[in-house]
């Protein structure tokens, strides 16, 4: 059974086609487009581009032999004698393709893990060639899968809360690792300044990942104690969202709304006006909506939330009796084309209740609001309807509809 996640793997074959993306141009070959960038004269570069560089004309066939010798050696279902020789073949090839030279102790460290050979796998992470940004970032899991493909959990362990620690909770391979440490292995055989953070790094992983329980039972001792980052509680909340526990996740967003950090402030009255506007609750959605904008003036997210409220106040029957009531839906919501359409049928809705002189002011507050061009043209063409029926004098009517055709006269509302 393969162990890593698919992107390590692919990650293979992505190394042939860097090393295709590099291979030199055959003799008569030229770049698209003409004869390619100027060339400036490296005596350097132009020494170590010559040591070993295989012929042009053979790079496609080594290419090939490269993608096949990779698909041999991670051939999960061939004996481990026989992927052995694979591994042994991708050796000779990268060897032979240069460009490939700081990636080869990490690809033959990923292959020997995957049939079990730590002591290899040792030896090619150690390598002095491998950049200390591809051990970084994948070492970890390389060490932990080949413990593991051998049977020995207990030195796969360190390596396995190293994934966790370093690689951020969306990196496929510690997410990778928090599921097996949360899945089968206690942490006993963990050095005590290790257990110590990987509680709190393996649970916000778990979160991220929708494990909620055990997660939750992991984060819950830096949430009482204080971790020293104020976003872990919305961290949670997000986790506990997604769980389809909102109640549980307004609890934890409420006090944020007070939080000292602005952007803390602003993400936690985000998600409480989602989640509120989410169960029909849509006076408070509204008071957390305003607040976003009060933090952030302008917020187009803002206003993006008050035109799903607006739509569902008109879906229920609720729309205010006055355009007064609307006003802060119109200052904030007008910005974008989900805004237009809302703030469109919410005006003739109350136009065609009759409500005539409503709706001449509501389009009015439209036309202030508007902060696009066919947003203000739309309004203007409302504004004209809505005069019209009132029964006053025609030329008002025509004058809003003057103006929209100015705009853009090929528009419908021109």
């Amino acid at each position: 059974m393969r162990l890593l996640l698919a992107p390590s793997v692919f990650g293979l074959g992505l190394l042939v086609g860097l090393a295709a993306g590099c291979s030199p141009a055959a003799e008569g070959e030229t770049y698209p487009g003409g004869e390619g960038p100027p060339r400036q004269e490296d005596p350097h570069l132009t020494a170590m581009l010559a040591i070993d560089t295989p012929p042009a004309d053979t790079w496609p066939q080594l290419l090939r032999a490269l993608e096949e010798s990779l698909g041999a050696a991670t051939d999960s279902r061939a004996a481990r004698g026989d992927r052995r020789a694979a591994i042994l073949a991708t050796d000779s090839l990268l060897s032979t393709l240069r460009v490939l030279e700081d990636w080869r102790p990490l690809v033959l460290a990923h292959l020997h893990g995957e049939v079990g050979d730590t002591a290899v796998v040792r030896a090619h992470l150690s390598d002095p060639r491998l950049p200390d940004l591809l051990q970084t970032r994948w070492a970890p899991s390389i060490f932990a899968q080949a413990y593991l493909i051998s049977g020995d959990t207990t030195a796969a362990l360190p390596h396995l809360a190293r994934a966790v620690l370093t690689l951020g909770i969306d990196n496929p391979e510690a997410r990778w690792a928090a599921g097996i440490l949360a899945n089968e292995y206690r942490l006993g055989s963990l050095s005590e300044e290790m257990v110590s953070g990987l509680h709190l790094a393996l649970g916000r992983t778990l979160l991220s990942m929708g494990r909620l329980e055990v997660g939750m039972r992991l984060v819950t001792p830096s949430l009482e104690v204080g971790s020293g980052d104020p976003w872990l509680a919305l961290e949670v909340a997000t986790a506990l969202e997604g769980g389809n526990r909102a109640g549980e996740a307004i609890r934890f967003l409420e006090p944020l709304t007070q939080a000292s950090d602005p952007r803390l402030r602003a993400a936690a009255l985000d998600r409480l006006a989602s989640l509120t506007l989410s169960q029909g609750r849509l006076s408070e959605a509204r008071t957390h909506a305003l607040a976003l904008d009060a933090i952030e003036p302008g917020s187009a997210r803002a206003g993006q939330l008050l035109a799903l409220i607006l739509e569902q106040e008109m879906a229920a029957g609720r729309i205010p009796a006055n355009s007064a009531g609307l006003e802060p839906l119109l200052v904030l919501g007008v910005r974008e084309g989900e805004g237009e359409r809302v703030k469109v049928q919410t005006g003739t809705r109350i136009l065609l209740d009759g409500r005539s002189n409503e709706a001449e002011s509501f389009f009015l507050a439209y036309i202030d609001a508007a902060r696009t061009a066919s947003a203000r043209q739309q309004a203007l063409y409302w504004l004209g309807e809505s005069r019209l029926r009132q029964g006053g004098e025609r030329r008002l009517a025509e004058a809003a509809w003057q103006e929209a055709w100015e705009i853009d006269p090929l528009s419908q509302y021109g």
